[in-house]
């Protein structure tokens, strides 16, 4: 059998650290040639590779950036590989390239790894204005369209609620571990008791909200300083409440500098997340998809509302709450004196479990690794 030796991995959005570690980017396999290929032909896209951080890439990864249409065009010389998918917005052209490719005897790979609960209506729909309207339409259409017209050899996902993630066309569907799982396995393997903080500390899960315009309600400098100003009395009313220290777990794609200006006081950890949550008595988060290692470690969570969250976001925080049966705290609470302490209980066993199993590891999951999974697409071709 002719083996694809090519792996091209598409994204329009940089590339995590856990992602590249989960794709084997940080120590690439002899037998595949990796090329990832950056579509930033967008302003949005540009941007967001502004913070980018690949220097955890081996030497051997080539990487492609794609910045206008034109330069497209270099892309339909690939034949005879493996497509890796992870490009979060449909693009128009993509539909063509989904068809060309497989055309070409490629194999067509889509991954839902890291997912969270989808968000549910909350009250009484605000009226829309008639831009948002037509927006609104335009994105419904373009997301039929994906639905039937792309087509996906495999799709890998995480949790027995991965699959409806996808487009209904593909030719097999597969469950297996998220990488917060591998990552969270590997370091239980690793860790030694002595390794452990004895300081007992909160932590704050950072989300990196200030560089994504689709979750802060506006993308404008004041309202990314007030929201910092906001997360920072938070903190501060929760060590006095807690007695604890809160420490700060920075987002991959976070900018370090800026956090240590806005959070100035407060410890920013620069090690593994599996390591800071699993040695915090409790985290605060709003809706990170870390929460995985946290369930996984059996941690508190403290669900944060902030008045500068977008509805969409606000929507996921509260499925998530519903779902795991926790309360959310509200900025008013923390900081007009409404609490003098505050109690959190261990999550429920079964709700936690049934988290777990929806978007973590499901039930009939297979902890497979990306060699695995290359080979696997490769054999049953």
């Amino acid at each position: 059998m002719n083996k694809n030796k090519n792996v091209w991995i598409f994204i329009d959005y940089p590339l995590s650290r856990p992602w590249a570690f989960f794709l084997g980017l940080n120590n690439a396999s002899k037998n595949f040639q990796f090329t990832l290929i950056k579509m930033a032909t967008t302003k949005q896209e540009e941007e967001a590779f502004k913070y980018e951080k690949n220097n955890f890439l081996d030497s051997s990864v080539r990487v492609l950036t794609i910045r206008s249409t034109l330069e497209y065009l270099t892309l339909l010389k690939m034949k005879n590989g493996i497509i890796i998918d992870l490009t979060v917005s449909n693009r128009w052209f993509y539909i063509f390239l989904n068809k060309y490719l497989r055309k070409n005897s490629s194999i067509y790979i889509k991954f839902a790894m890291a997912i969270l609960p989808l968000g549910e209506s909350i009250g009484a729909k605000k009226k829309l204005t008639s831009f948002r309207k037509y927006s609104k339409v335009i994105r419904l259409i373009k997301r039929k369209i994906f639905s039937i017209f792309a087509l996906y050899d495999y799709v890998f996902f995480a949790g027995d609620d991965g699959k409806h993630y996808f487009p209904k066309r593909f030719i097999e569907a597969k469950s297996i571990a998220s990488f917060d799982y591998l990552n969270y396995v590997n370091y239980l393997n690793k860790i030694k008791e002595d390794d452990r903080d004895s300081i007992k500390y909160a932590l704050l899960i950072e989300e990196n909200l200030v560089d994504d315009p689709d979750f802060l309600i506006t993308n404008d400098t004041g309202v990314k300083n007030t929201y910092y100003a906001c997360m920072y009395d938070c903190l501060k009313s929760l060590e006095k409440m807690t007695g604890l220290p809160v420490k700060v777990l920075p987002h991959p794609k976070s900018d370090l500098s800026r956090l240590e200006n806005v959070f100035h006081g407060f410890e920013i950890l620069k090690v593994e997340t599996a390591a800071a949550i699993s040695g915090a008595e409790f985290v605060i988060t709003h809706f990170s998809t870390a929460i995985s290692y946290a369930l996984l470690a059996d941690k508190p969570i403290l669900l944060l509302d902030v008045p500068h969250l977008k509805d969409d976001m606000r929507r996921v925080m509260m499925r998530i709450s519903n779902i795991l049966g926790l309360r959310t705290f509200y900025a008013d609470e923390l900081l007009r004196g409404f609490m003098e302490t505050i109690s959190l209980a261990n999550i429920d066993e079964s709700r936690k479990n049934d988290y777990i199993s929806s978007y973590i590891f499901g039930k009939n999951a297979n902890p497979m690794t990306i060699r695995e999974i290359l080979e696997y697409v490769q054999n049953i071709r």
